[in-house]
């Protein structure tokens, strides 16, 4: 006959105790609490390995875009340099061409003006002669 003092290696009361063999919900809870702060820790080490990709990169990428600036700049030098040099050159080219056309149309002008003296100091200073019919004919000085 049952008892209310009952002793633990009672048959009844090992199968009651295996009945309720349950983990403690304190230790659950636990345990969901690490895995979550393992898979937080996984997620903040990944973002911290883009982030970190990320920057370096855009440093690498900074680092090319810059020696790929410089090696730019250093041949626009050169490049400017020589045509530089080319137009000084054909600027010193031009500039001699010039005075020798200059001076070839001061001589014709010269020769041109002379030819007009010369004309004016036989037809005696009268201008628009062409407009007249006194260049077309003859002149014949009266006396």
């Amino acid at each position: 006959m049952p008892t209310l003092f009952f002793s633990q290696d009672f048959p009844q009361h090992a199968a009651k105790l295996a009945s309720k063999d349950r983990v403690d919900p304190r230790l659950i809870k636990r345990s969901y609490e690490e895995q979550a702060e393992r898979v937080r820790d996984e997620q903040r080490e990944g973002y911290a390995r883009n982030q970190l990709r990320a920057v370096m990169s855009a440093t690498e990428l900074g680092q090319k875009q810059k020696a790929k600036y410089l090696s730019n700049d250093k041949e626009w030098r050169k490049r400017h340099r020589v045509a530089i040099q080319i137009r000084e050159k054909y600027e010193e080219e031009f500039v001699k061409k010039s005075v020798a056309q200059l001076q070839e149309r001061d001589e014709r002008l010269d020769r041109r003006n002379g030819r007009r003296q010369t004309l004016l100091g036989m037809y005696g200073n009268r201008a628009f002669l062409s407009q007249t019919n006194l260049g077309t004919a003859k002149y014949k000085p009266m006396g």
